[in-house]
């Protein structure tokens, strides 16, 4: 649970974000709904890179759904 917590504060709130993303792609665009993928690189400790996927409601203008996953644990974060 440390692992994806420091990940995701990572993501979220540390400085030169765009910087760590080392690979993109969109996965599909359908019905408004548009789905991203990151590769993150992460290091500290013993913790390594992520993938994040997540899912923009272009309609809202809101992430409806952001899953970060890492070599052990996937965390999902859906509204709702």
């Amino acid at each position: 649970k440390c692992y994806i917590g420091e990940c995701l504060m990572d993501c979220q709130f540390m400085g030169r974000r765009c910087e760590k993303i080392t690979a993109y792609d969109l996965l599909s665009q359908k019905d408004g709904l548009s789905e991203w993928e990151l590769s993150v690189d992460f290091k500290r400790n013993t913790f390594t890179g992520y993938t994040a996927r997540f899912t923009v409601d272009e309609t809202e203008h809101a992430i409806a759904r952001l899953v970060i996953e890492t070599e052990h644990y996937t965390l999902t974060i859906s509204p709702a």
